[in-house]
């Protein structure tokens, strides 16, 4: 429970390859690049293998992109989710036939003794 398993199916050997064997073509060359030069390899090895340096898998779940539509569509969504929605309004109904009638006639009654005075 404690180690560490790599999965071997979520590995990208290719990638793990040219991981462990770029740094050392470099170190054949003996040539210095410019800054300029190293910059750029250094940006361009970001875009191109997004930031992946790790040489083991040990989830076999894809890497997230980093800046893409479907990540600011879930953000989207997820602040509509995260709005509280609208209390609904209570209306209170009449159940019962009676209760109408009686309340019409205790009306009809209090117009009547109204007019009276």
């Amino acid at each position: 429970g404690d180690r560490f398993i790599p999965d071997r199916s979520a590995m990208d050997m290719d990638m793990a390859h040219y991981l462990l064997t770029e740094p050392r073509k470099d170190r054949k060359n003996g040539a210095t690049p410019s800054p300029g030069k190293e910059t750029y390899r250094k940006l361009l090895a970001e875009k191109l293998l997004n930031n992946r340096t790790r040489i083991l898998a040990f989830r076999n779940k894809p890497p997230e992109p980093e800046n893409s539509i479907f990540t600011e569509l879930r953000a989207d969504v997820a602040s509509v989710q995260a709005r509280p929605a609208k209390k609904r309004r209570y209306i209170p109904q009449v159940r019962h036939a009676w209760f109408v009638i009686v309340l019409a006639l205790v009306i009809a009654v209090v117009v009547v003794i109204a007019d009276d005075y």
